[in-house]
């Protein structure tokens, strides 16, 4: 599991930076260990791109409208603010 080492020690040397990280999937089609390395980030981008979604209004951080940023709260996904935000 040697992203999951990465980020863990990233988390150690660098306590104030988020990590985030874009899946293209959703948080319930993840894995054991899909799940465990996303727990090691901050915030999660969950769902898959969709072209027609895109461009329809402005996103923050997002490609298209069905993705959802979650904030990881002490290993809880919280769906992020800064989905209503343009």
């Amino acid at each position: 599991m040697e992203l999951y080492d990465l980020l863990v020690e990233f988390h150690k040397l660098f306590p104030e930076k988020d990590v985030w990280l874009w899946t293209g999937y959703y948080l319930n089609e993840l894995n054991e260990d899909q799940m465990k390395i996303a727990l090691q980030c901050d915030y999660v981008v969950d769902g898959r791109f969709q072209k027609e979604l895109h461009g329809t209004k402005k996103l923050l951080f997002r490609g298209s409208e069905n993705q959802t940023i979650w904030h990881n709260v002490n290993g809880e996904f919280i769906k992020d603010p800064m989905n209503d935000q343009a």
